[in-house]
């Protein structure tokens, strides 16, 4: 995944960290989606095999990250910031952050976060929405003493839309995603 060089700024880090996913039974709705094409789920003959691509646990996706070009505005040091990594098992289905920030220069002459608002995820890729759906529960924002570091953790729930022996089910997974996100000089 390409990383932009030219922004000013730069995603250094990328994780998620998943529960061990719960399976349940499709709603009305949900099955009525199913019947109406506009929800396509995977086809599992072995559920436990297929659960098997569904780790708990922290991975590294820091070489997953791909900036998604948004317009800037220098002169009010004002920009927003998409990237998106490739985490899900069925490739490619991306979980994209994007968030709006301001910053300022300091006196010793390095840029600084001033502020950050508008984080928000999203889902893309070709099997997207068709098998999968993202609820972002939340997003949290923390900085470095100097501001000139900010860390974006988003949770959420993560659900597959699968059928088993002929039966829909629905395999959410709590996520949280982290990046890290740093201004260059």
């Amino acid at each position: 995944m390409a990383k932009d060089e030219s922004s000013d700024i730069i995603c250094d880090k990328a994780s998620v960290t998943c529960d061990i996913p719960g399976i349940r039974e499709l709603t009305a709705e949900e099955q009525e989606k199913i019947s109406s094409g506009d929800i396509q789920p995977i086809v599992v003959n072995d559920l436990d095999e297929y659960l098997k691509n569904f780790d708990a646990g922290t991975t590294d996706l820091t070489d997953c990250i791909e900036d998604i070009p948004t317009p800037s505005t220098r002169a009010t040091m004002s920009s927003k910031k998409t990237i998106g990594v490739n985490p899900i098992p069925v490739p490619p289905v991306y979980i994209n952050c994007e968030f709006t920030y301001t910053k300022n220069k300091a006196q010793v002459g390095y840029y600084f976060f001033k502020n950050v608002s508008n984080i928000k995820s999203w889902l893309t890729g070709i099997r997207f929405p068709v098998n999968f759906s993202w609820k972002q529960r939340r997003a949290n924002k923390s900085f470095t003493s100097t501001r000139r570091h900010l860390t974006i953790t988003l949770t959420g729930v993560l659900d597959t839309y699968i059928i088993v022996n002929g039966i829909g089910k629905i395999l959410s997974q709590n996520r949280t995603y982290s990046f890290n996100f740093y201004l260059k000089s």
